[in-house]
This record gives C-alpha cells, sequence and structure tokens, in this order.
C-alpha cells in the first residue's frame, strides 16, 4: 500500500481526533449520491412516461391510422389490406376497423363513445391484455345480441359489469324523420382498463361485422385500417406512401397526428429536465469543492509535515484528489444503488399513483436503462473530480513553512 493509500484512507474515516472531517465528507458524499439518484429517477420516470404513452396509444389505435376523406367508407378492405400489405413496405400489420360516434344508454344513465368494430383475429389494439373483467369476447353467435367491451370508468358511470345489456344509439348525419336514429341492443362481454382515463371513457369496442351492422355501412367496406410499421422511425415516410400509392379517398395519420397534445407535453417535460437536474449535479460538485477546501484547511500542517518530509507537490495534489475520487465515486455508487431500487420498487409495485384523467395513466411509470445509469454516473465522477482538482491545486502549492507555521 502506497502512503497516498494510507493517507486517503485516514482521511476519508476521519481518524480518532478528525471528527469534523468526517462529518463534512459525509456531508459531500450524501450531497453527490442525492444529485445521482435524483438525476437516475427523474430521467426514468421521463423516459417511461414517453414509452408508456405510446404504448397506451398504440393500445387503444395504431402507430398509422388509415381513414376514407370525409369519413367516406373504404370499400372492398379485404383487395385494399392485401393490396397495402403487398405494395407498400414498411408495414407490418393492418387491421381494418368500423367506427363512428354513438350514444350508449344504460338503465340509470346515458353517456356518448366512439364505437369502434375490430376483427379480433387481427386485432392491433392491445385491449385483451387490458381486460379486468369478464372476457375479451367480440364474436356473438348467430342470432345473438352482440357484445361490446367496455372501459371500466364508463362502466361505472353507467353502473354496469360484465353480463349487463345496453342500448346503442348510432346515425349518420344529421337527425330527422328521414334519417332517424338507429337502436341496437349489446351485451358487456369484459370491461377494459388502459389507464388512460379519456380513452377509457370513451372507446367501446364490438366485432367488425357488428359495428358494420350498426353503423349501416355498405357490404365490404369499414371506417378504416390500423397500421404498424415495422419499424418505429419510418412512422411518418409509411403514412406519406399509403396516401401517395393508394389516393383519394384514402389519407393517412400518425399516432404524432392524432394526438399531438400528448406528445407535445412529453417533449416539453424533457426539455427542462436536463438542465434542472444537472443543476442538482453541479451543486453536488461545488459542495466536493467546499469539503476538499475544509479539508486542505483541517490538514494544513498536515501538509507541511509531509512536504519536510521529502512529499512533492504532485504527491500532495495526487491525495487530495485521489480524495475527491473517492467521495465522488461513494456518492455515485450509493446514487445508483438507490435509484434503481427506488425505480424497481416503483416499476414492480407501484407506489406512486397519478389521476389517470390529468396523467393519462394511473400510476408513475419507469422505464430504466443501465446505458442512461452509465451516463449520469461519468458525468457526475467527471464533475467531482473537475470540483476537486481546483482544492488540490491549492494544497500543493502550499510552502513547507507557510503550512506549518499555519498549523
Amino acid at each position: 500500500m502506497s502512503y497516498i493509500t494510507f493517507l486517503t484512507r485516514r482521511y476519508a474515516s476521519g481518524g480518532r481526533k478528525s471528527g469534523f472531517v468526517s462529518f463534512i465528507t459525509s456531508v459531500a458524499i450524501i450531497g453527490v449520491m442525492l444529485g445521482t439518484l435524483a438525476l437516475n429517477i427523474s430521467l426514468s420516470v421521463i423516459a417511461g412516461f414517453e414509452k408508456q404513452l405510446q404504448a397506451n396509444v398504440v393500445a387503444l389505435t395504431a402507430e398509422i391510422e388509415v381513414r376514407g376523406f370525409q369519413r367516406k367508407p373504404l370499400t372492398n378492405y379485404i383487395a385494399a389490406t392485401k393490396f397495402m400489405h403487398d405494395s407498400i413496405p414498411g408495414i407490418r400489420a393492418i387491421a381494418p376497423f368500423a367506427m363512428r360516434e354513438a350514444i350508449i344508454k344504460s338503465r340509470t344513465s346515458i353517456e356518448g363513445i366512439m364505437l369502434k368494430g375490430i376483427d379480433s383475429a387481427h386485432d392491433l389494439t392491445n385491449i385483451n391484455n387490458h381486460i379486468v373483467a369478464g372476457a375479451f369476447r367480440l364474436n356473438s353467435a348467430a342470432g345473438a345480441l352482440p357484445t361490446i367491451i367496455i372501459g371500466k370508468r364508463l362502466a361505472e358511470k353507467l353502473l354496469v359489469s360484465a353480463g349487463d345489456s345496453l342500448v346503442i344509439f348510432t346515425l349518420d348525419g344529421v337527425p330527422s324523420p328521414m334519417n332517424p336514429a338507429r337502436v341496437d341492443k349489446a351485451v358487456i362481454a369484459g370491461l377494459y382498463e388502459t389507464g388512460f382515463g379519456d380513452f377509457d371513457d370513451l372507446f367501446v369496442y364490438t366485432g367488425l361485422a357488428s359495428a358494420q351492422k350498426m353503423l349501416a355501412l355498405p357490404p365490404g367496406s369499414v371506417s378504416g385500417f390500423n397500421i404498424m410499421a415495422a419499424q418505429p422511425d419510418s412512422i411518418a415516410s409509411v403514412a406519406a406512401n399509403i396516401e401517395s400509392i393508394m389516393g383519394y379517398p384514402y389519407y393517412a395519420l400518425t399516432m404524432y397526428d392524432m394526438y399531438p397534445n400528448i406528445f407535445a407535453w412529453i417533449e416539453l417535460q424533457k426539455k427542462p429536465i436536463p438542465i434542472v437536474l444537472g443543476l442538482i449535479v453541479i451543486v453536488a460538485a461545488f459542495n466536493i469543492v467546499a469539503t476538499m477546501l475544509m479539508i486542505v484547511l483541517e490538514k494544513t500542517h498536515t501538509i507541511g509535515i509531509l512536504k519536510t518530509l521529502g512529499a512533492t507537490a504532485g504527491d500532495v495534489r495526487r491525495l487530495f484528489l485521489t480524495q475527491g475520487i473517492v467521495i465522488s465515486s461513494l456518492g455515485v455508487a450509493l446514487g445508483d444503488a438507490f435509484g434503481w431500487a427506488l425505480c424497481a420498487i416503483q416499476q414492480t409495485y407501484h407506489v406512486v399513483t397519478l389521476k389517470s384523467d390529468i396523467y393519462f395513466m394511473s400510476w408513475a411509470p419507469i422505464d430504466m436503462h443501465l446505458s442512461m445509469f452509465v451516463l449520469v454516473s461519468i458525468i457526475a465522477l467527471a464533475l467531482g473530480l473537475a470540483a476537486t482538482y481546483i482544492p488540490a491545486r491549492i494544497a500543493s502549492r502550499l510552502l513547507p513553512l507557510q503550512a506549518l507555521r499555519f498549523g
């Protein structure tokens, strides 16, 4: 063991007569730990929000939604599905849907909804993974009432549960004696909950054939297609190709076009985070500067003795740089460990809950990446080393006589 390492360990522990040095060293370590912890958790939460919002949007619609211009039905959808899949590059999956605004009525309440018919054999909505009561069953037996899947929040408003029947009113255009509303009865097969409050209140799902009948669509027609791109970064280009190749009345919207306010909110949250949290790490770095300066003042007499015994300015500088690296490393390691543990707890047990009608999800999401923790650690260690250099240089430039007289 070199005497530099030996002295670093002694300075870190403070010794029996240096309780003050031990205390301020602990404060510096805690400061670095809290800065690293806050940065790791905040970045994980922001990444989690972005990932969960995209997953929720895709679960309810798709990455791309193709519709008919001015609500015009798209005819011969089976042939159109095959043509798009074979002719347009970058498409991973296609599913037709029939959708229109409707009114749903229970014995106690009435609500406006968006009725969406999907083909359960080629479903892209992922609603079946969010069923909380009943079953994901959209295809009714011949002669039986059509089955529907409604949101749990909507069910609470209507005071209904799985197995109850509801009345659905649909209309195409302005109601009049010549254009009366169509009235259908349906049975609730299951309840779903995505945590996306506004959407859970709005979307009601049924089988594609049932929706075509309820919405009085022409035979072989649908309202549009849900499409998933092969690569996430090709969504915009695939949508543009669909419009170019398919032509009128087809037009395509990406999930960013359909819900710009949601994704703009995420981008707005991401912009100030690095600045605000970077300031936390910088404050921790200044804490290291103050701590090392106090240690230099405390150990001035020791520095004089070391230089008298032959220690060079470089030896003294390395001594205090090593001390600063130890403080930074311990703080970063503890911040990473506690940050990962807290993120894992939230990810598993959903301790921190949110109001889904405000935040679009019922709990604070977490998306942890080892690369992100490593990057934060490197930045924190670099700032800690930079903060240590000034006190270490001051200590190395002390003259032995001045140091001994000061002591």
